[in-house]
């Protein structure tokens, strides 16, 4: 089900460096994300669901160099997801995935600053595809998932220097 272009001719979605990286390095570039008609509009989207809280959510837990943040710790499943699926799908062999999990386990909190995209609706609006209800954060809204977000596709906010704000967060491993 297309979006329409007019009404959200940007869509949005929040990733990690790590999960960035990854996709960049051994993914030929593609990305897989899941996005938001709105970068930040809660009285529509769920906190979950929504780019700027997520990426809130990270900052959180990079400020404080939590073990325990939630949002880390998703990310972190969600990668190995990533390479579970890419793994079965013969996309990536015995050997990357080695390197890719092993990337994951000395991943820093560094790894974890939030990333928004800023994808632009027409160029990848016959790939978007709808999330049933069922799956999705709040029933009442859509969702939607793109499996390979590809560059010129997208504009990157890196977040980082914003989250450290003259912060002194060390390269601590979060695993």
């Amino acid at each position: 089900m297309p979006i329409d272009v007019d009404k959200y001719p940007l869509v949005y979605s929040t990733t990690t460096h790590l999960a960035y990286n990854i996709d960049n390095f051994f993914y030929d570039r593609k990305h897989y994300v899941w996005i938001a008609l709105y970068a930040d509009n809660l009285a529509v989207q769920a906190a979950s669901s929504n780019p700027i809280t997520i990426a809130a959510d990270f900052a959180k837990g990079i400020v404080t160099q939590d073990r325990h943040n939630e949002k880390i710790l998703g990310n972190i499943v969600g990668v190995l997801n990533g390479v579970k699926h890419m793994f079965e799908t013969k996309k990536i062999d015995r050997k990357t995935k080695k390197d890719i999990i092993s990337r994951i386990k000395t991943a820093t909190f560094e790894d974890f600053y939030p990333m928004l995209y800023i994808i632009d609706t027409k160029k990848v609006n016959d790939r978007i595809i709808h999330v049933p209800p069922k799956e999705g954060a709040r029933a009442n809204f859509p969702e939607y998932k793109i499996c390979d977000l590809q560059e010129g596709e997208y504009e990157i906010i890196d977040l980082r220097e914003i989250i450290k704000a003259g912060k002194n967060i060390p390269g601590e491993r979060v695993n």
